[in-house]
């Protein structure tokens, strides 16, 4: 990528490239390529507000058969920790 942006933004360097014969231009490339290198980027810093704290609270008995359904599809997808968490609560309020 680096050696592509330097190309695009030194096009007389790559007419010289162009130029020359194909394992001339190789050699070329290759120096070009170890010389140039891409930079990482720092740790991009969001200016978003923290988040809300989550609302915490227990399962009504009303909603037994919603969570049923969730444990439905945690074991149609194979995901057990969603399931034996659900398990829990539901046991919780029986």
């Amino acid at each position: 990528a680096a050696l592509m942006y330097h190309l695009g933004a030194n096009p007389e360097r790559a007419r010289q490239l162009l130029a020359m014969d194909g394992q001339s231009a190789l050699i070329e490339l290759t120096r070009l390529s170890e010389r140039l290198t891409l930079k990482p980027r720092g740790k991009q810093i969001s200016s978003a507000p923290p988040a809300d704290q989550p609302i915490t609270g227990d399962v009504s008995a009303a909603n037994k058969d919603a969570i049923r359904k969730q444990m439905d599809a945690a074991a149609s997808k194979g995901d057990v920790e969603t399931y034996r968490k659900l398990k829990a609560k539901l046991k919780g309020i029986r």
